[in-house]
């Protein structure tokens, strides 16, 4: 439980239990619930490392798996209220506010206000590194949480996964139902997702990703909402997720002006594999008012390389680009000329059905 504000000098690293460190043995109950007791407590750092890391939680004994659940809710009751922050720019290599490493299993972190500004490459808000032993950081759920920059400055990442290789990469996460907002950094190519190497089988659904602001950039970088670098990457599911507007589930305008910014919706690299196991099914990417002071282009999805079921066999399924019921959802101004139109790119192999733009 945490019954007060608290400021960490250091990272705080959570073991599986029975683990034995120098200073001790790690035991808790199976699953280690950590939750506020009342409104508007924080935990808060600056640490150019992880804040809170999760370090082997789920691993042994197999018999009966230790478990950690953050709940920002007090007392595990209604809307989340817990704050938890690491205010540090730097780009160390493990820099986040939540970091899942050597294999942390099945562990849940739900209503939890979650704010970074990392701007390591290598790293996000939250982390999925690497395991030296284990299966991987597999089994994890990020859901309903508020996850965005801290005043500090904007990060390079959000979520950031890069798992080991063979039996130890970073298998079925889910991020679902979180309102991810105001993460694009100014001057630095940045993205709410980066899946990389050695992740496979995530469900990404329900989310809203948005800008509350009117968004200045200072640099001429490329933005994408979703990446995926990984050509080895399968049973990937992306449904249900609005990439749109100044609040969640798509409502107003993302504005942006400043540098010659490309722009993603979805950047799309995973395995060349038919039938296809990757699909891309009812998102909403509309609701964009995207200056550019080139001619850099604005894109709903490109489909890089791999097979993936772009829609689906019924309308429902279908990716909406833009609006059906209105001109101008999308408005990309060129320092040249003006346009209102929206862009879907699918090259490589892909399989495509019901699609709207």
């Amino acid at each position: 439980m945490i019954n007060g504000n608290t400021v960490e000098p250091v990272t705080a690293v959570l073991y599986q239990s029975g683990f034995v460190g120098p200073t001790g043995t790690s035991q808790y109950n199976n699953p280690l619930r950590i939750y506020p007791t009342q409104g508007n407590l924080s935990v808060t750092g600056n640490i150019n490392a992880p804040l809170i890391q999760l370090n082997g939680v789920g691993t042994t004994p197999v018999a009966n798996p230790s478990r950690v659940i953050f709940d920002g809710r007090v007392n595990q009751v209604g809307v989340g209220d817990l704050i938890v922050t690491n205010i540090s720019t730097g780009n160390g290599a493990n820099t986040s506010t939540f970091q899942f490493i050597n294999s942390s299993n099945g562990n849940r972190i739900q209503f939890v206000n979650i704010k970074g500004s990392t701007t390591s490459l290598t790293s996000g808000v939250i982390h999925f590194s690497t395991s030296t032993g284990g299966n991987g950081n597999d089994n994890n759920v990020i859901d309903n949480n508020n996850i965005s920059s801290e005043t500090t400055g904007r990060p390079v990442n959000v979520i950031y996964s890069f798992g080991s290789g063979g039996a130890r990469d970073n298998t079925s996460v889910i991020i679902s139902n979180n309102n991810i907002f105001n993460f694009f950094n100014p001057g630095l190519s940045s993205q709410a997702l980066n899946i990389r190497a050695n992740s496979n089988g995530w469900t990404i659904s329900g989310n809203s990703f948005y800008e509350t602001t009117n968004f200045t950039s200072t640099s001429n970088v490329e933005y994408a909402v979703i990446r995926f670098n990984n050509t080895s990457g399968v049973n990937f599911n992306v449904n249900g997720n609005y990439m749109s507007g100044n609040d969640r589930l798509g409502i107003g305008t993302w504005n942006k002006t400043g540098g010659n910014n490309t722009f993603y919706g979805l950047y799309i690299i995973l395995a060349n594999t038919n039938p296809a196991s990757n699909s891309i099914t009812a998102n909403i990417i509309r609701g964009f008012n995207w200056v550019n002071s080139g001619a850099a282009d604005w894109t709903g999805i490109r489909l890089q390389h791999g097979v993936v079921l772009l829609g689906g066999v019924l309308p429902i399924n279908g990716n909406l680009i833009g609006s059906t019921a209105e001109s101008g959802s999308i408005t990309q101004f060129h320092l040249l000329f003006h346009t209102k139109y929206s862009w879907y790119l699918c090259i490589e192999r892909h399989l495509s059905s019901y699609n709207w733009l």
